[in-house]
């Protein structure tokens, strides 16, 4: 009689290239799911869905502990448990791809480049900087030439912001991603004294940390939109939003009592502020470089 071991069809996993029988549905060496069927949209949806709506799924876990015990999130992956938690990057990434299909229910982009207008303003502004007062302002305005020059610079300045608010609302996932480092070096200046997380594991908590509250900036695009609220009101909750998280997580993380965490908050200040400053004239400069060009 055949050995009924040797009817049993084997193939191979296609992760670890463990043998395994035709009819598991796992890899009991790796724990991969055993897929057969080919690649299609329908598929690659479907996957999509039960790993992110999954109640039992890391990417719900991971939301859940960022919420109650953010700390256990930012130590394990940095420890090397990296199987529990959604990675930070890709983590991030789903929470801006949200974000960027949020403001195209909002009209970002009108609102953004509205109003009195930003040339008017900055041109005004730049007149008065330079000595002048409103007068003097609305009476050269009466020479036609001055006039002339003025809707030239008016027309410019504009132009060059709708641009510049253009690259950014369509730019602003790479430019977040950009903004990682920049924030994970003021935190790690601000708990340089603890000396417990270098700057890549810093890097990490400031991804985990920009992923929930991206997240939360997403929910409150579609709560606040249904309520007819400006879009000026959900960004300033946005900053809101970033300013609570990150105190509530950095105070867990470094056990932190209140007096600690205000020091800490004036530690914050003193550092980026200098850095703002430098930017803002960087920035400036280059607007000053543009209108000679």
């Amino acid at each position: 009689m055949t050995d009924q071991k040797t009817l049993i069809e084997r193939s191979s996993c296609k992760s670890c290239n463990f043998e395994i029988e035709t009819q598991l549905k796992f890899c009991p060496n790796c724990g991969g799911r055993i897929i057969r069927d080919r690649l299609t949209i329908k598929a690659v949806f479907k996957e999509f869905i039960q790993n992110v709506l999954n109640v039992d799924s890391k990417f719900v876990q991971t939301l859940k502990d960022l919420v109650v015990k953010p700390e256990q999130v930012f130590t394990s992956f940095i420890g090397g448990g990296r199987k529990k938690y959604y990675h930070p990057v890709s983590l991030l990434a789903i929470a801006i791809l949200l974000s960027a299909l949020s403001t195209q229910l909002l009209p970002f982009d009108e609102l953004i480049n509205s109003g009195q207008g930003v040339g008017e303003i900055g041109y005004e502004l730049g007149y008065k900087g330079a000595g002048g007062t409103e007068e003097s302002f609305q009476e050269a305005l009466k020479d036609e030439e001055n006039k002339q020059k003025f809707e030239q610079d008016r027309k410019k300045m504009e132009q060059f912001q709708k641009e510049y608010n253009d690259f950014t609302l369509n730019n602003s996932g790479l430019i977040q991603y950009m903004m990682i480092p920049f924030y994970a070096l003021i935190a790690y200046l601000v708990f340089w004294k603890n000396r417990l997380y270098n700057f890549a594991e810093m890097v990490t908590v400031v991804l985990y940390q920009n992923a929930f509250t991206t997240f939360i900036g997403f929910f409150l695009i579609i709560f606040f939109y249904f309520l007819d609220v400006n879009v000026l009101v959900v960004s300033s909750l946005s900053f809101v939003t970033i300013f609570i998280y990150s105190n509530y997580s950095f105070q867990r993380l470094f056990k932190l009592n209140a007096v600690q965490l205000i020091l800490a908050n004036l530690r914050f200040l003193l550092i980026s502020i200098p850095i703002i400053i430098c930017l803002l004239v960087i920035l400036s400069l280059a607007v000053f470089l543009i209108f000679l060009i």
